[in-house]
């Protein structure tokens, strides 16, 4: 879309607007938006209802914003909270708040400092976090780098490279009062735990399987499957370790 072509939808009150093209959306109050929205920019900063999809090159969320359809953007900042009754869709994905997915999260890179929520699949080329995430089914990405400060759970994880480290977030830190507030240990829960180059701590998994697999303190796992190099700290527990 040509910026500077299309009017922009600024809305500082309370009131109910209608979609279309826009060059900017910029909520600062209370807005309901019936239908689709295509803008260059899209701002939340108050509270906004939207029962349409959304598309945008750049995405800014830091008040309370509620799709009831697919969102995408190439960038995505989210420091309040976000509802997506939909996909999520774009190549850059921060998340400083909440987010939550009732479908798909597709990305090419996904930052976690928050919370994310996603009822079926998380798809990236890499994923970072040192919040929590849900994912429904599975993760799939080329790299996943996961410091546990949160609880992060999967059906299945699967990526090339997966590293699961305990985290140093301080209690008194903003980040560590809200994990404390909803009573979340440090922990990542899977099923299934399937890469090339594996590294667990503070995992709980019924089948890790890679090339080479390192399960460090605290961690609980049923079966190790690997296939070149095994280290099992000795705090850890493994029921059954195999070579294939």
């Amino acid at each position: 879309m040509a910026q500077g072509m299309y009017s922009d939808m600024v809305v500082a009150g309370l009131g109910t607007f209608d979609g279309g093209v826009y060059d900017k959306v910029r909520i600062d109050g209370v807005a309901f938006v019936k239908g689709d929205v295509q803008c260059d920019r899209f701002i939340c900063n108050g509270s906004g209802k939207l029962n349409g999809s959304v598309s945008a090159h750049s995405m800014d969320v830091n008040g309370l914003a509620s799709f009831g359809s697919h969102v995408q953007a190439q960038q995505i900042k989210v420091c309040g909270k976000a509802n997506i009754d939909g996909d999520l869709l774009g190549e850059e994905l921060r998340v400083d708040g909440s987010v939550s997915v009732s479908t798909n999260c597709e990305m090419h890179s996904i930052d976690v400092h928050g919370r994310l929520s996603v009822d079926r699949d998380i798809r990236a080329t890499r994923v970072n976090t040192n919040g929590s995430f849900r994912a429904g089914n599975q993760v799939l990405a080329e790299y996943v780098r996961i410091e546990l400060n949160g609880h992060c759970e999967a059906r299945e994880l699967r990526a090339k490279q997966i590293e699961a480290v305990r985290g140093y977030v301080k209690k008194n830190s903003f980040l560590g009062a809200m994990f404390q507030a909803f009573g979340q240990q440090p922990l990542l829960e899977a099923q299934l735990i399937e890469g090339d180059s594996i590294k667990l701590e503070q995992t709980h998994a019924s089948l890790v399987r890679g090339r080479q697999v390192s399960i460090g303190p605290g961690s609980q796992i049923s079966r190790v499957e690997y296939s070149q190099e095994i280290y099992i700290d000795p705090t850890a527990i493994v029921h059954e370790c195999v070579q294939i």
